[in-house]
């Protein structure tokens, strides 16, 4: 299915019961003895039923949809790092690399960023890149590129992810693990194009289905992997298939500074180009 391609199992709880016997007493005046009484068995509270994997989950929707933002991490087959933030409108910035230069790209739901020379654009700092933006320009991002870039958005949103994977509830509480020496609870999950598509509600339905054709060729489901920490925070989860060069690659994407990293935003309209605009500058 989609961009993605992951991984993941499994706990038990035990029951402790105890009993109270009484003791039999002697009555003096008779010498006789009076059968033993005996109190009612007390049981010792049983430990709670453990959580299904659906339920972990949706807590953990619940406390990244309340975050909001997180600095991120990529990396195996897509590598880099930023900022992001899922609330609307949705927004990703990212530091990358290839082939030996550094750029960073910002992402919407239905345009990229990129920077330009200044003096180039008229003294506009970025250029946006769009669908409707005409093609053939060694500054624009081939269809596919762009496609991916803008998905991002939607396939990093954690809560969009975990909503998924609770609607197609095939989840599995592989144990515990460790993220970057934090302990965390890994789950994997298989979940369907369709029902990734559908959580994707601010896109217009052409855009769904541009999404749907993209995900849908790298097969109708795919895996998910989600590590939560104790506090329900979800700290990474891994997908294959963002790296437009090698579609098996499975990408890691690590959250941290959840609701305090800074929400990435469009540049100003006044400081963005057109690709074109270079041409007339």
């Amino acid at each position: 299915m989609y961009p993605s391609r992951l991984l993941a199992r499994a706990l038990a709880a035990a029951l402790l019961t105890t009993a109270l016997a009484g003791c039999a007493t002697s009555n003096s005046a008779s010498k006789a003895a009076v059968p033993p009484s005996s109190a009612p068995a007390t049981a010792v509270p049983s430990a709670p039923p453990e959580k299904e994997p659906k339920a972990d989950l949706m807590a953990a929707a619940a406390v990244m949809d309340k975050a909001g933002t997180a600095t991120i991490t990529l990396s195996g087959g897509t590598q880099g790092s930023g900022t992001q933030s899922w609330k609307t409108p949705q927004m990703i910035e990212l530091h990358m690399s290839k082939n030996g230069t550094d750029f960073t790209v910002r992402c919407a739901e239905d345009a990229v960023y990129v920077p330009a020379p200044a003096a180039a654009y008229g003294g506009k700092h970025w250029v946006r890149i769009d669908a409707s933006a005409a093609p053939g320009s060694a500054k624009q991002l081939d269809a596919e590129t762009l496609t991916l870039l803008t998905m991002m958005v939607d396939i990093f949103n954690p809560v969009l992810e975990l909503h998924a994977a609770v609607h197609d509830n095939a989840i599995t509480k592989i144990g515990p693990d460790r993220v970057n020496g934090v302990e965390a609870t890994r789950y994997s999950a298989r979940l369907t194009a369709d029902t990734l598509v559908a959580q994707m509600t601010s896109l217009t339905d052409t855009d769904r289905d541009k999404v749907r054709k993209v995900l849908t060729s790298y097969g109708q489901t795919q895996s998910a992997d989600f590590w939560i920490n104790d506090r329900n925070e979800l700290i990474q989860f891994g997908i294959a298939g963002l790296s437009s060069t090698n579609h098996a690659a499975t990408t890691l994407l690590t959250y941290s500074d959840l609701g305090t990293a800074p929400a990435p935003a469009a540049p100003a309209a006044s400081d963005v180009a057109a690709p074109g605009d270079a041409d007339r500058a």
